[in-house]
């Protein structure tokens, strides 16, 4: 086979993940993205604050919802400790972890 795949389906617990994240970016919640397995996420949050730091040392203190892998989860160290975790399928068998303040569940 002379062809590469260069897309995945997008599984249906992305929606799911949209459908956690939107309405609270909509309210202005802000969300930091780490890991580099988002796509299609821009294409349904577009307009809505969503930055992409280098590493965790760089999320800003303001942001309340923060997306990894899973295999990023010991870098946060104490920053995310003690936020509700959900884990999604980007793509199949492409997991991430959405953390969100718990403050944000209220």
């Amino acid at each position: 086979n002379d062809y590469e795949i260069i897309y995945g389906q997008t599984d249906r617990d992305m929606l799911e993940l949209v459908d956690r994240v939107l309405p609270l970016l909509e309210r202005g919640e802000r969300l930091s993205v780490l890991s580099d397995d988002y796509w299609p996420l821009p294409f349904y949050c577009h307009g809505q604050y969503v930055g992409y730091p280098a590493d965790a040392t760089q999320i800003p203190p303001e942001d309340k919802l923060v997306l990894i892998k899973p295999d990023q989860e010991a870098s946060l160290g104490e920053r995310c400790r003690g936020w509700n975790r959900g884990i999604y399928d980007v793509r199949p068998n492409v997991p991430v972890i959405l953390l969100v303040h718990p403050e944000l569940e209220r």
